[in-house]
């Protein structure tokens, strides 16, 4: 095959692009490998990580149920304070009259 537009390289550009090159390769492996490392669950077995993910499962659902229970208490607050608010405004306009 030849290419007419192609150009040989200088040995040594080529020498010096190919050892860039594989510089480049070798750092980007290294944060590659860092990076795997610095993943939860790197070197935990499949049994640790189903459970792990099943506590934090069952910690969301509680969370969840708190949460739940906060809004309920947050509503009846406003009942209480809505009440207040129309026997107070109540009582003023009875009083004015």
């Amino acid at each position: 095959m030849s290419d007419s537009q192609s150009q040989i390289a200088d040995p040594k550009i080529f020498e010096n692009t190919v050892k860039e090159l594989s510089t480049d390769i070798i750092l980007k492996t290294r944060q590659i490998l860092k990076i795997i490392e610095s993943l939860p669950g790197a070197g935990v077995s499949t049994d640790d990580q189903l459970n792990t993910i099943n506590l934090l499962q069952n910690q969301l659902i509680q969370l969840e149920k708190k949460r739940l229970q906060k809004i309920d208490e947050k509503n009846n607050l406003l009942l209480i304070c809505n009440d207040l608010i129309h026997q107070v405004t109540d009582g003023l306009c009875n009083s004015n009259t």
